[in-house]
């Protein structure tokens, strides 16, 4: 046998040994940008959502129709809170990223708007 025959034979195998090592980190570093992608996305959904239901609550609208709003720029899982120190009004959306399918736990998003009310 010759040292290039005794090399190749030794070389078999390796990148298969190197792929199921690098796949698991490469799936993982995927999954892990998509989750904070999608953290991103509803981090700007609920400011978007928070200054709209300030908006609405500075101009004299309703705790219903403020929540209303909310819930249609947020989506339907989002909590608001209302709260009121005159001359402002202040509201706060939360809402949970992860937890579903792929991801073992979920962490929670904030948007928070304040507003002067109009008089």
């Amino acid at each position: 046998m010759t040292v290039r025959a005794a090399r190749q034979s030794s070389d078999r195998g390796t990148v298969t040994a190197e792929l199921a090592i690098a796949l698991p980190a490469v799936v993982l570093m995927a999954i892990l940008i998509v989750v904070v992608a999608v953290a991103g996305m509803t981090q700007m959904r609920v400011a978007d959502a928070a200054r709209g239901g300030a908006r609405s609550a500075a101009l004299g609208e309703s705790e219903d129709t403020i929540r209303g709003i909310v819930g249609r720029l947020a989506g339907p899982d989002a909590r608001v809170a209302i709260s009121h120190a005159p001359p402002w009004v202040t509201v706060t959306v939360l809402d949970t990223v992860g937890g579903r399918g792929l991801t073992p736990g979920a962490f929670v998003v904030r948007g928070e708007a304040s507003a002067r009310v109009e008089e």
